[in-house]
């Protein structure tokens, strides 16, 4: 839970979290999927984690994720911060973060919906940003297949989502089938939440291709492997 500085850093203090203009900031919803009953939070380096006494998490914290969503059956949290980029350019503003539900010291665990996690220090989450980047998969699976995709869908906030694809086949190098899912994002929360009309093995390889407005692609890969 302790901070520690990583190669590109930038530690912002809790009023400089929100941007200056909307073409160096980015909005995104942290989800964590809970029964509707937990109290959760997503204490952060950016919101002083939690903060908290020893470990243990006030229930009037600014972490606290207010809004639950019965649909996704998922907390969450919406928060504005301002990235580190030159014109177009893709550099890194860094931050961890844990969940947390039920405020004890105790209670803290790494976001399953984030692949990269800090080893060296208590295993906490990282938060990678830049002008267009997914954030924190989640799959429904029903039987053997994926009948529900999550993800959010990062983007500067001065830009625009011009398309999203979703691309699977039993492998990466199979004839992929290709989706047009862009009905599915939503831009208030910048999630993309589509239900497959027809549902994917979950063995399967799965791609997901997002476009901006600026022609950037900001692309999501897993699955298809095949193990001998």
């Amino acid at each position: 839970m302790k901070t520690i500085i990583i190669c590109y850093l930038i530690i912002l203090c809790s009023f400089n979290l929100f941007a200056q203009s909307s073409a160096d900031s980015v909005t995104i919803t942290f989800r964590a999927y809970e029964a509707s009953n937990a109290m959760m939070f997503v204490p952060g380096e950016f919101n002083d984690w939690g903060p908290n006494n020893s470990g243990v998490i006030a229930s009037n914290a600014i972490s606290r994720m207010n809004d639950y969503n019965s649909s996704m059956g998922a907390w969450s949290k919406t928060y504005t911060f301002k990235i580190s980029a030159t014109g177009r350019s893709l550099a890194d503003t860094i931050y961890q973060y844990k969940l947390n539900k039920g405020g004890c010291s105790s209670c803290w665990y790494p976001d399953p919906l984030n692949r990269e996690q800090n080893s060296s220090d208590n295993s906490n989450s990282i938060l990678r940003m830049s002008k267009l980047f997914w954030f924190q998969y989640n799959q429904v699976v029903t039987g053997n297949n994926i009948s529900r995709i999550t993800i959010g869908l990062i983007r500067a906030n001065s830009d625009l989502i011009t398309s999203v694809s979703l691309s699977y086949g039993a492998t990466k190098n199979s004839t992929l089938t290709t989706i047009d899912v862009t009905s599915g994002y939503n831009t208030t929360t910048r999630i993309l939440d589509t239900i497959l009309t027809t549902p994917i093995p979950k063995s399967n390889f799965i791609k997901l291709v997002a476009v901006n407005n600026h022609g950037d692609t900001a692309v999501y890969s897993k699955g298809g492997y095949i193990w001998y």
